[in-house]
């Protein structure tokens, strides 16, 4: 392909002006700043985490069919102190909960996919860890 500047040279690469793609060549490219990077492919990541209410659920659970902390450990083969652990927010084993659920009849877990491409980093689109896992954002 020939150089859509001087039409001179042969095109050695794509750059961006005002929004076009143009094919240009090494002269006429080393001008303009803007060269398009190659198109990446979002990437996508899947998180899993505990539903806000899974503390309430599995009380109510216990409560509901009077069975201490520690039937419900023996009922799902999870030790209590996990079970804590996971009432308390600060364990998230997916089939470790996957068990809870599948006793309690309830979803404890939620499936999170984000897709990440890269035109979507900007400085003030961060967020926290904190923020993620309470599901908040200010």
């Amino acid at each position: 392909m020939i150089c859509e500047i001087c039409g001179k040279r042969k095109a050695t690469r794509t750059i961006s002006i005002e929004g076009a793609k143009v094919e240009v060549c090494n002269h006429c490219s080393g001008s303009i700043e803007t060269e398009i990077k190659k198109e990446q492919k979002p990437k996508t990541y899947t998180l899993y985490r505990p539903v806000n209410n899974i503390k309430n659920i599995l009380e109510e659970y216990m409560k509901s069919n009077s069975i201490s902390l520690k039937d419900l450990s023996n009922r799902t083969k999870i030790s209590e102190i996990d079970i804590k652990a996971i009432i308390d927010g600060r364990l998230i084993d997916k089939e470790k909960i996957r068990r809870l659920e599948k006793i309690t009849g309830k979803t404890l877990i939620e499936k999170i996919t984000i897709v990440d491409t890269p035109d979507q980093h900007k400085a003030d689109d961060k967020i926290k860890l904190e923020e993620f896992i309470d599901g908040e954002r200010s």
